[in-house]
């Protein structure tokens, strides 16, 4: 059922149903055309060519993309398929009008109707035509994976240079050294010195002691 489905939605099934339909309008206006040019002889091989340019314009028109024309066309047909029922001998001002009014349409609304169904699919067929095609044997490749950009961060932080940590020997030492010999000066005991600095007492004698033998060194001199 689904295959069946799928052939009557396919392009060449619309195509043959538009070929049918081209056939029964063109006998139509080869008719009218034979009736007016040739009233004596009948429909010619000139009559059927008529036919033939006029209804494949249509389809020609749509494919184009002049669908406006192609509605025009239509029009036209319409009109042609009420004559071909006049000279027929049907009285257009009777009750008779209005199945010829339905048939005069069938024809011209099929042939335009399939016309533009052929040329959207062609369309949707060339959309999908354009992107690559992936067979089926290269699943073992690995998809291109696309570049990433480089993140901002990381840009930021190698572009920053990274500041040498400082010691506290550094910061803290050489101002925890100018308050402990100033609290020397002062008569402070090393432990009150050593406590308020949060430094060891060893340390606190060393420096007052290097101190005071650089100020005597000095003194010497």
């Amino acid at each position: 059922m689904t295959q069946i489905l799928a052939a009557l939605r396919s392009p060449g099934m619309m195509l043959l149903a538009l070929v049918l339909a081209l056939f029964a309008q063109g006998e139509h206006t080869a008719q009218v055309f034979a009736s007016f040019s040739h009233p004596t002889n009948g429909p010619q091989l000139l009559a059927y060519a008529f036919a033939g340019a006029v209804e494949v314009a249509v389809l020609l028109f749509v494919m184009n993309g002049h669908k406006t024309i192609s509605y025009i066309f239509a029009g036209a047909t319409f009109a042609t398929n009420l004559v071909y029922y006049a000279i027929g001998g049907i009285d257009l001002l009777s009750v008779q009008l209005a199945p010829v009014l339905l048939l005069s349409a069938l024809l011209p609304g099929v042939i335009v109707g399939y016309s533009h169904t052929i040329a959207a699919s062609g369309a949707t067929q060339s959309k999908s035509a354009a992107l690559p095609r992936v067979w089926r044997w290269q699943f073992w490749r690995k998809a291109a994976t696309p570049p990433h950009a480089p993140d901002v961060a990381v840009q930021q932080s190698a572009a920053t240079p990274i500041a040498e940590p400082v010691t506290v020997r550094d910061t803290v030492q050489p101002s925890a050294r100018a308050v402990a010999l100033q609290m020397a000066d002062e008569g402070c005991s090393v432990a009150q010195i050593a406590a308020q600095i949060d430094a060891k007492p060893a340390t606190v004698r060393s420096w007052i002691a290097r101190h005071r033998a650089k100020q005597n060194g000095g003194a010497h001199e």
